[in-house]
């Protein structure tokens, strides 16, 4: 299992919404291999298992109305991005 990273030569990168423990993700990061750079998961044991799978993501834990400017916030931050 490789943990991805974002770097110069990143085409691709994805963030998990209603991540359901991350199941989702492994065809994502592990099988197509782009990153996850966050995903946001309601369930703490769950969220546990995210970060345990996948280190390199930052996991919001909670409900996503209420943490969707955190995760804009970061995804911005992480992919450099000024204004969209």
């Amino acid at each position: 299992m490789t943990h991805l990273e974002v770097g110069q030569d990143t085409i691709f990168c994805a963030i998990s919404t209603f991540s359901g423990g991350g199941i989702g993700d492994v065809g994502i990061e592990w099988g197509c291999e782009i990153p996850i750079i966050s995903a946001c998961e309601l369930v703490e044991d769950r969220a546990g298992l995210i970060r345990y799978n996948y280190p390199s993501t930052k996991v919001f834990e909670g409900d996503i109305w209420e943490l969707k400017e955190e995760i804009i916030e970061h995804s911005r931050i992480t992919l450099d991005v000024t204004s969209c």
